[in-house]
């Protein structure tokens, strides 16, 4: 799991309500590492303009779910709650 490697001190059942401001360690650089392996895991292109838009593992599940399903045109605001 993505967020279990990259943050090794996360509980994992803190895993589904991660996000920047409850998980000490995630940063910038940390969610460029997050895309970076979510394309590699799941066979995507996520592309580092959606990294504004990466700040929960919600987040990060629903721009993964609308590459997989092929809607590629929504941007990646759009999918915001």
């Amino acid at each position: 799991m993505i967020f279990a490697r990259l943050f090794p001190d996360l509980p994992q059942s803190e895993i589904p309500v991660a996000s920047m401001r409850s998980v000490r360690d995630w940063d910038s650089i940390a969610t460029l590492s997050l895309i970076v392996e979510a394309e590699e895991e799941f066979g995507i292109t996520i592309g580092f303009d959606s990294a504004d838009v990466v700040e929960s593992f919600d987040d990060l599940c629903r721009i993964v779910l609308r590459r997989r399903i092929g809607f590629e045109d929504i941007p990646a605001w759009h999918l915001r709650h």
